[in-house]
C-alpha cells in the first residue's frame, strides 16, 4: 500500500484545496493522478513528515511507532488515536478495523532522525495543548496570553522570540488559529458575527491562566474532570453509555458552556445522548451538578475564568439570570412543568411557555358537506414539527406565518 492510495479518496478539488492549505499552487490544467503524485511527494519528505506528525500525543505517537512495525487492530482504547494518524493521511483504517501504515511512509519515516523527532513533538505537542486551551476557554487572546501557557510547562522557559518561532514553524493546516498581528483567535470564532469587536477589547489584563496539569487535562479530555460537578456527571452518563460515549457526552456540555450556551438546549442534549432518568433524585443530582458545573466552567466571555471568580472581577454580572431554562418544545414544556417545584428549588428559572405559539385548527366530524366544524387550539414551540405536514421544524417553516 502507498500514500498515493489514501490521497487518492479526495476528490480533485479537495486536492488542490490540500495544496494550497500546504502553500502549493498546482496549474489549473493539472489531473487528478498529477496532484495525487505531487502531495504523496510533498508529504513524504522526511522534514516536513517530521513537522506533521511532531503535534501527535505521546500516546499517538506510541500507536505510530507500533503501526510501522506491524499492523495494529483498533480498539476503544485506540480507535481516536488511529483516527488522528489517519486524518494526517499517513495511515489508513481498513474494514475490518486495522491501521496501516503505508510501504512509503514507513519507509521515509526511516531518514528522520529520531532523537530530533522526539525533540520537536515534545515542544510541538505541548503548543497544540495550549492552543487549544485558547480555543476553550478564551476563543481569542493577545499572543503574550498563549507565551504564558506556553511556559506553565517545567523546565527552561524560552525567550518571547523563541517561543514565537516555535509557534511560526507549526504546520498551518494543523493550526486551528489565526493570527492577526497581535490577537490569535480560534478559525471558527471568526466565524461569528460579533467576532471583530469582540477582538477588539481583548486585552492583557485579567485573564486565567490554567496551571500545567488543568492544560494537560484539557488536551486529554476536552474538558476538567477535575472539578467535581463534572467527575459526578461523568459516573452518571457511565451507567448509560460506554466510557468513550461518557467521555463525549461530558466534554460536550462542558464545551457548550464554555463558549456561553445556556440552559435551553438541556432536553436536546440528554436526547441526542439517548440519556434517561430514573427517578426525581437521580434528577435532581444530575440538575444540581449541571448547574454547579456552569458556575464552575471557565467560559470564553469571562477570559477564561469562571462566573464566581467574574462576579469578583466585574461584580455588575452579580444580577445576571444565568440559570434560567427556556422550553422550546412540548416534550421540553411537559417536562418543565412536571418539575417545576424541583427546579425551582434548585435555583432554575422555569419558562414553559413564552416561545409558545397557539394554533387554531378546523376540523368537520360530519364532512366538508355537513354542518358542525369543530375549531380547536394548542401549543406549538418552535422546535415542534410543523403540523402543515412539511416534516420541518415549525420554527423553519410555518412560525413565520402562524398570524395566517
Amino acid at each position: 500500500m502507498k500514500i498515493a492510495t489514501i490521497l487518492e479518496q479526495y476528490n480533485t478539488d479537495q486536492l488542490r484545496e490540500y495544496l494550497a492549505q500546504l502553500h502549493l499552487v498546482a496549474p489549473a490544467n493539472r489531473t487528478k493522478e498529477a496532484l495525487v503524485a505531487e502531495l504523496s511527494g510533498f508529504l513524504l519528505r522526511p522534514k516536513v513528515m517530521m513537522e506533521r506528525l511532531s503535534v501527535i500525543s505521546e500516546d499517538d505517537m506510541d500507536l505510530l511507532m507500533q503501526g510501522l512495525q506491524e499492523e495494529v487492530d483498533i480498539d476503544d482504547v485506540n480507535a481516536e488515536g488511529a483516527i488522528r494518524l489517519a486524518e494526517l493521511d499517513y495511515a489508513a483504517i481498513t474494514e475490518d478495523s486495522t491501521l496501516l501504515i503505508p510501504d512509503d511512509v514507513r519507509a521515509a519515516f526511516e531518514e528522520i532522525d529520531l532523537s530530533e523527532f522526539l525533540e520537536l513533538r515534545e515542544n510541538n505537542h505541548w503548543m497544540r495543548c495550549c492552543i487549544g486551551v485558547l480555543c476553550t476557554i478564551y476563543g481569542a487572546a493577545p499572543r503574550e496570553i498563549l507565551y504564558k501557557l506556553f511556559c506553565t510547562k517545567r523546565g527552561k522557559a524560552p525567550t518571547f522570540e523563541e517561543f514565537w518561532a516555535k509557534y511560526r514553524a507549526l504546520p498551518q493546516d494543523l493550526n486551528p488559529c489565526i493570527d492577526d498581528g497581535n490577537i490569535i483567535y480560534e478559525r471558527f470564532f471568526a466565524a461569528e458575527p460579533s467576532c471583530g469587536d469582540r477582538i477588539k477589547i481583548r486585552k492583557m489584563e485579567n485573564y486565567y491562566i490554567p496551571t500545567r496539569d488543568e492544560i494537560e487535562e484539557y488536551a486529554a479530555e476536552f474538558c476538567l474532570l477535575s472539578e467535581e460537578s463534572y467527575n459526578n456527571l461523568l459516573d452518571f452518563f457511565l451507567k448509560q453509555l460506554d466510557e468513550l460515549d461518557a467521555l463525549h457526552a461530558v466534554s460536550d456540555i462542558y464545551n457548550r458552556f464554555a463558549m456561553g450556551d445556556d440552559f435551553a438546549d438541556i432536553e436536546e442534549w440528554f436526547n441526542d445522548w439517548g440519556i434517561k432518568f430514573g427517578n426525581d433524585i437521580e434528577l435532581k443530582q444530575v440538575l444540581t451538578d449541571i448547574l454547579t458545573g456552569y458556575y464552575n466552567t471557565r467560559m470564553q466571555r469571562f477570559q477564561g475564568h469562571t462566573y464566581k471568580e467574574w462576579i469578583e472581577i466585574d461584580p455588575s454580572f452579580g444580577d445576571y439570570k444565568w440559570n434560567r431554562i427556556v422550553a422550546d418544545t412540548e416534550t421540553m414544556a411537559d417536562t418543565l412543568q412536571k418539575h417545576e417545584e424541583l427546579l425551582t428549588r434548585l435555583g432554575f428559572e422555569v419558562d414553559y411557555q413564552s416561545l409558545a405559539t397557539e394554533i387554531s385548527s378546523m376540523t368537520y366530524p360530519r364532512g366538508l358537506d355537513g354542518d358542525g366544524a369543530v375549531v380547536t387550539t394548542r401549543k406549538i414551540y418552535p422546535r415542534d414539527i410543523c403540523p402543515c405536514g412539511s416534516g420541518k421544524e415549525y420554527q423553519f417553516c410555518c412560525m413565520s406565518r402562524s398570524d395566517n
